[in-house]
């Protein structure tokens, strides 16, 4: 069970995230919603993965078999645009997001999971916290006051979440 320690961590995450939502103008809103849907279903696929038992490749290929299924039924739907796509960048793009941002970075993260444990689901919510500031470094955006306060508050409750109930040893 986490302590209250682990528990603030939670709630600041919940806080913060809640603020990069609420600081959203027109439509944007939706999106960072989604976006807060699917960290929610990450958390949670990441405590499931524990629970399960299963090795990170094991989970890996599981994930990318039935990720598969998903090809026939999308090309089908006619929402495609992949066949006006020069077959060079088709390759590019399928080595690219097929092997190493699905099947590579999944891998990687599955074994963080069973290398971290319990605290793991906690550090899919620095990816707000990232995406600002390579906002601010690359595209040079300026986050408000609100934005600010809501990635200062994801990223402590991080720290108190993955710190929570572990004692930090002081060197003089």
């Amino acid at each position: 069970r986490p302590g209250r320690v682990r528990l603030l961590g939670f709630g600041l995450i919940a806080a913060g995230a809640g603020g990069i939502v609420a600081s959203a103008g027109g439509g944007e809103w939706a999106g960072h919603a989604v976006f807060l849907a699917c960290g929610l279903a990450w958390a949670a696929a990441t405590v499931r993965l524990r629970q399960s038992g299963l090795t990170a490749l094991d989970a890996t290929a599981l994930t990318c078999v039935y990720s598969l299924a998903y090809v026939p039924l999308y090309l089908l739907s006619g929402a495609s645009r992949l066949g006006g796509a020069a077959w060079g960048e088709l390759a590019v793009q399928a080595v690219y997001q097929g092997v190493l941002a699905s099947a590579v970075a999944l891998l990687a993260f599955n074994r963080a999971v069973a290398l971290i444990g319990a605290r793991a689901p906690g550090f899919t919510a620095l990816v707000p916290v990232l995406a600002t500031l390579a906002g601010v470094v690359v595209l040079g955006e300026v986050p408000g006051a609100l934005e600010v306060a809501a990635v200062a508050a994801v990223a402590a409750g991080v720290l108190l979440s993955a710190v929570g109930g572990t004692r930090i040893s002081r060197t003089v």
